[in-house]
């Protein structure tokens, strides 16, 4: 997009850019009149961006603190949105330390984290982890104390920084807390128990159900990294074509296989057939298999594997009814 002069100073059109997530047009502004007219103009808003940036330009120094707001805007959304950067890399911890290393940068991340009623992502805590001054630390109380309310995506993220090695002193007390809330979590939804039965912690729990037998579609997820160890549905079509769906988001692992077994009993014996997609081998897959088809009640083939020969006939016939079916 090519600029004029007369949209670099207009404060209208350079909110719009921001607004619109143009942050690299936005940052050619560089009339500290302009800035100030942007920012108070912003007042009232609680996008993340609108939040950091207010939080981060405080002046005299304007232009410059607007242009370094922005690169840490964009830095910020790179880390945040991966681009290759893993989780935890040497890189994206680096671009996080040199955040931490401004205050007005990090006086932006507070008015964040602070006062946004939105999902916050995992980096903008990990900058104030990086901080870890009273200030930061007081910054994160909020949205600890909603994660301890039964937040479980702001639990998720907290926890991806508390649970980094070399955690700040400071923030140990918080850490605490929140591995005490996972850990009921877990008991409570039959992460641990499970886990404990097939030999693992319950952070290596993680596994897929897949079932499209036309009559019975499922899809459910158990992930015990996260506070959210079973998300899913299953879905049951009725006659006159209508469906009867069951989300198993806050279900614990017992209950949400009851509702696919139930699901399960609609469909001829030999269709009771559910893919399994894990990255567990050997003796562990095994044993995992062996529970879901005690609490299915059905059939569980690992997917991506070819049925084993002794399978009986019908059980074979059936797989490939259901296959044909799908494809």
């Amino acid at each position: 997009m090519r600029l004029r002069k007369a949209d670099l100073e207009n404060p209208v059109f350079i909110a719009g850019l921001l607004r619109d997530g143009h942050w690299n047009l936005a940052r050619r502004c560089g009339n500290a009149e302009v800035i100030r007219a942007v920012l108070d103009g912003l007042e009232g808003l609680s996008d993340h961006a609108t939040l950091f940036l207010r939080g981060a330009v405080p002046g005299p120094a304007v232009v410059a603190q607007w242009v370094a707001a922005i690169d840490a805007l964009r830095s910020l959304h790179r880390v945040s949105s991966g681009f290759g950067e893993k989780w935890g890399s040497r890189r994206r911890e680096a671009r996080i330390r040199a955040l931490a290393q401004v205050p007005e940068l990090v006086e932006g991340v507070r008015a964040v984290v602070v006062a946004s009623t939105d999902l916050v992502e995992p980096d903008w805590f990990a900058v104030l982890a990086a901080d870890a001054s009273p200030e930061s630390v007081d910054a994160l109380l909020p949205q600890v104390a909603r994660a301890l309310a039964r937040d479980r995506q702001t639990l998720d993220a907290l926890w991806a920084v508390v649970s980094r090695p070399g955690l700040h002193t400071a923030l140990r007390p918080l850490g605490d807390a929140l591995e005490a809330e996972r850990r009921r979590i877990f008991t409570q939804a039959g992460v641990t128990a499970l886990a404990t039965k097939v030999g693992l912690a319950e952070h290596q729990l993680q596994f897929r159900l897949e079932l499209d037998a036309g009559a019975v579609q499922a899809s459910v997820t158990v992930d015990g990294a996260s506070a959210q160890p079973l998300l899913g549905r299953v879905d049951v079509r009725r006659p006159r074509q209508k469906v009867a769906s069951t989300d198993l988001a806050a279900k614990d692992l017992e209950s949400g296989m009851a509702v696919f077994r139930q699901a399960l009993t609609k469909l001829a014996p030999a269709q009771r057939i559910v893919e399994l997609f894990t990255g567990l081998r050997g003796k562990r897959s095994r044993l995992l298999v062996e529970w879901l088809e005690r609490a299915l009640q059905a059939k569980v083939l690992v997917g991506g594997t070819r049925p084993p020969v002794r399978l009986d006939p019908a059980l074979l016939s059936a797989l490939a009814k259901l296959r044909a079916q799908q494809s």
